[in-house]
Order: structure tokens, then sequence, then C-alpha cells
């Protein structure tokens, strides 16, 4: 059961939006104060700043006390440590539960850290009973049993509390389910998670047609957005081929390199007839994320004017679809535009700038070894004073 309910949160979601309203000239200033009056509750909420740091406070002093229980009690078998794990896993969603319910916290850092904390502890419990109960040494059976306990807690996560990152998880670790195996290819292992994230997004789509409130359909255009994103990451061979293999057969590259191309389109153009920005800003990504690895797929030599020429083309292409929804009727075509309706909308591409700024490639230096010239000795001490000098 949802501790809070859809009206609250609807409200919440009122309220932070009414000074982007007042900015943007939606309302007046007049009407904020009224306006927020009626979407007020009794939920308390923090800021960013603050709810990360209760957050890092949080898992700080559970670790600290895990690490208490352990040294105190002197643990010796993994059974032992597994049954305790689970205990404190409970302890740590009831502690959640109770927070919640007596202080009425709503994404308020501390909540949200023992909650998956408790995720964590029990993915650890079923990993270590796993590996007690089959006594394997490839780690495959522990991982797929650790898998399991972190999508159901991911998932009572997300029922109990709306965490929607939660829900996120919970479609990740089922797809990365049978990833440590040694018993399956490196094509099964990415098509499977391919397969699970691709179920996601489409259940996460009929449930965002089906929403009829905000809070409902806001959970599955995340959901639906970060599906997408697995299910591309999972198929293309080139982006993280470590934790799934290095190598993939022919027809796998092959074929992965079809689907990179075409997933992109078939996302855009659901985003567009939905109305949806979160997966249309999937689909540019995964499409741009195809431009980049083309040159891998298809064997070719990178060149150093690559980055530019990229540069050039997106650049283009922006200027481009901004004069053109400009020109449309009211500046905007279908219900799109360029325009910055409200300023929170300009946040995104802050972040963008200055991870632009702060993540910089690191330059590649090719260094040629110098032939052997007579002035390459020095053995009596001086530049080229050798015997033949």
């Amino acid at each position: 059961m949802r501790h809070y309910a859809i009206e609250d949160e609807v409200r919440l979601g009122l309220g932070r939006d009414l000074a982007d309203w007042r900015k943007a000239g939606l309302i007046t200033a007049d009407q904020e104060p009224a306006l927020r009056a009626d979407v007020a509750t009794d939920l308390r909420r923090a800021g960013i700043m603050l709810r990360l740091g209760l957050a890092a406070f949080t898992v700080i002093a559970g670790g600290g006390a895990i690490g208490l229980v352990f040294l105190v009690t002197d643990l010796q078998s993994e059974l032992a440590v597994s049954t305790t794990a689970a205990v404190l896993g409970a302890a740590a969603f009831g502690t959640a539960t109770a927070i919640v319910r007596r202080f009425r916290l709503y994404r308020y850092g501390v909540e949200e850290a023992l909650a998956l904390g408790a995720v964590g502890l029990w993915g650890l419990s079923a990993g270590l009973l796993a590996a007690e109960t089959f006594s394997t040494s490839s780690g495959g059976e522990a991982w797929f049993f650790a898998m399991a306990a972190v999508v159901a807690g991911s998932a009572a996560a997300y029922r109990r509390f709306g965490f929607q990152y939660a829900a996120v998880c919970a479609v990740y670790a089922a797809a990365l389910l049978p990833m440590a195996s040694s018993s399956v290819d490196v094509a099964f292992t990415r098509l499977f998670a391919a397969l699970v994230c691709a179920g996601a997004c489409v259940y996460a789509g009929r449930a965002r047609r089906r929403a009829d409130d905000d809070i409902t359909r806001s959970d599955a255009e995340v959901v639906r957005a970060a599906a997408a994103a697995g299910a591309y990451l999972a198929l293309n061979s080139v982006i993280f081929a470590g934790p799934f293999g290095l190598t993939v057969d022919g027809w796998y590259r092959w074929t992965s390199w079809g689907v990179s191309w075409l997933l992109p389109v078939v996302l855009g153009r659901v985003a567009v007839a939905e109305r949806d920005p979160l997966l249309l800003r999937v689909a540019l990504a995964t499409g741009l994320a195809s431009l980049l690895t083309n040159k891998t797929y298809l064997g070719w030599p990178r060149q150093p004017w690559d980055p530019m020429l990229l540069g050039v083309l997106l650049v283009s292409a922006a200027l481009l679809l901004r004069r053109w929804l400009a020109r449309g009727d009211g500046g905007e075509r279908r219900g799109f535009t360029g325009r910055q309706l409200v300023q929170s909308e300009g946040a995104t591409i802050q972040l963008a700038s200055l991870a632009s700024v702060a993540v910089q490639p690191a330059p590649t230096r090719t260094v040629t070894p110098p032939d052997d010239p007579t002035f390459s000795g020095g053995r009596s001490g001086g530049a080229g004073a050798d015997a033949t000098f």
C-alpha cells in the first residue's frame, strides 16, 4: 500500500510549478498565494542539497550501525551473515515506513536511504544464501538470486514509497539476471536484457495511456524512457562491452547495428505522437549514440576531425529545427516549440553546459620512436660522446 495519497502528490507537483507559471506570465503575482493555499499539504519536503546531505548522513550512520552489529556478533558462517543481513534490511525498511507515517516525510533523503539500503541488504542476503546453498565457484547462482531479491525489494520500495528510481532499478536488475552465468553466451545475455527492457517499456506505455493522474503518468514516463534506454544499451554491442562480454557473433553484431539505427526512429515517432518529452530525449540520445558508434561497427578508422564534423552536424541540425519550429503558427508546430516556456526548463541546458566543460576527453599522443642516430650514445657522459663519435 502506498504511503502517500495521489492527491497530495499532485498538490506538491502543482506547488512546485506555481513559481514557474508566475515567472512565465501564466498567472499573476496576486493569484499565486491563493493557488498555493489550495495545493497545501501536510507532507514535509527538503531542498535538493539538504536531501542529499541527509541521505549521505543516513548511509554513513547506517553503514556504521551495520558494521557494529557484525563486529559484536562475530558471525562466522555465510548462513548467519545472510540471516542477519535480511533482518537488518527488514529493520531498515520498517524504520523508513515508520518515520514516513510519523513525520510525513516526502523525498526527504532519510527514508530514501533507508529503503534503498534495505534493498541492498536483501540482495546481499540472497546472494550469500545462494552461494552457501549451491557451493559453486562460478558465482552465477549467487548473482541470480541477489538480482532477484533486488527486483522484489525495489518493486516493494516503489509500491510503498513511489520512488521512480526504485522502479527503474527493478527493471534493470531483472534485465541483468543471467549476466554472471557462465553457461550462456554474450548474445543471449544481451537479448535477454533487451527483451526484459522492451517488455517493461511496452507495459509502462500502456500504463501511461491508462493513467488518470499526473503522478502515475509521470512514473510511467520515467520507467518507459529508462527501459527504452536500457534496451538500446543492451542491444548495442559497442557500448558497455565490458559488463556483458567483449566478443559477440557476427550475426548478432550486424543485427544489433541495424536495430541500433531503427530503434531511435521508432522511439522518436512514439514520443512525438504521444507528446512524451522524456522519451523524445532518449530517442535523440540513442540516435546520437548510433552515430558515434557507427564507425566502430563498420570497422572504419577514426579520424582526428570526426568530433569537429559531428559538432557542426549537431549545431546545424539544431538551428534548422529551431527555425522550422519558429516559422510555424505562433512559433509552434503540432504542440512543439523551440521557445523556453518556464524557467525550470533551462536547468537541463545549464547542466549539459557544465558537463561539457567539466568532462573533457583526454588527449591522445602518439610518440614515434626515433631512429638510432650517431648521437644516441653518451656512454662517456656527453651527448653523443661515445666510441664512434
